[in-house]
């Protein structure tokens, strides 16, 4: 008796869990064509599985190269620091800083392009109009009250 008894518990389970996987799967099922109904893209849920995939794919793909574009950062910035160690260990080299000041060549040449540099940032900017370009004129602003009057002077004759 009590065999039958157990019997007939494992069979109800296994009918419970059949009925609770039918309504899974139809849940899933139901899920998956209200998704396909709202984008419009997908004509079943193999198409929307086949477009997942692809997705995770790409995405994959994608994080591997992000992966590796860090790894090359890493590599240089590692070859940065010790770029900038080597210039702070020339820097610091006395002779090489009394070689490099005293050596009128050198000097020269920073010297030429010191001024080049201000020279390109000291000019005048040129203002554009329809029908050409024209110098724009430094403002002169008045340091002192003497210098307002005479500004006031020049412009009132």
């Amino acid at each position: 008796m009590t065999q039958e008894k157990e019997l007939e518990r494992i069979r109800s389970l296994v009918e419970r869990v059949d009925t609770q996987n039918q309504l899974s799967e139809s849940r899933n099922t139901n899920a998956a064509k209200q998704i396909m109904q709202k984008t419009g893209k997908f004509k079943d849920a193999d198409a929307l599985h086949k477009a997942y995939k692809e997705l995770e794919s790409e995405f994959t793909k994608r994080n591997q190269e992000l992966s590796k574009c860090r790894e090359l950062v890493r590599g240089l910035e590692a070859q940065l620091a010790v770029a900038q160690e080597r210039i702070d260990n020339i820097l610091s080299d006395e002779s090489f800083r009394d070689k490099a000041v005293l050596d009128e060549g050198i000097f020269a040449k920073a010297v030429e392009r010191f001024l080049n540099a201000r020279r390109l940032s000291d000019s005048v900017p040129l203002l554009t109009s329809g029908m050409g370009q024209a110098a724009a004129s430094v403002v002169r602003k008045p340091k002192t009250l003497a210098e307002a009057s005479k500004l006031a002077a020049q412009l009132l004759r």
